[in-house]
């Protein structure tokens, strides 16, 4: 797993989440969490800004964002080139809380394709 950046991003509700941000065709976390489509512009410090274009939740984040997701195509035509993610650190993963988080980047971001 090749994370190439971390990215700390507060929702709606001002509480702050760190991402690890990973190119398209990375191998991603097996972990349930929160992710992240966007495309990643990279600045002359090295950091990132991105656009936003789909906000998910997964129990697996690697069976879930890849090629087959109904979401794929249309991110990618959108300039998709990076996939965040926020693990569940919780054993087992408490599906609230990441619904609470996704739900949270949501309401801040409005992504598109969440429409």
């Amino acid at each position: 797993m090749d994370i190439i950046a971390e990215w700390n991003i507060k929702g709606y509700s001002n509480r702050e989440y760190t991402f690890d941000v990973y190119s398209v065709g990375s191998k991603l976390p097996r972990t349930a969490g929160v992710y992240i489509l966007s495309n990643r512009t990279k600045k002359n410090d090295g950091s990132g800004s991105h656009k936003v274009l789909y906000v998910g939740k997964a129990t697996s984040i690697s069976g879930r964002v890849k090629d087959t997701h109904e979401k794929w195509k249309f991110a990618i035509q959108m300039g998709m080139n990076a996939i965040s993610v926020y693990p569940a650190n919780e054993s087992p993963a408490n599906e609230s809380i990441i619904s609470v988080i996704e739900n949270d980047l949501i309401d801040r971001f409005h992504p598109p394709l969440n429409k």
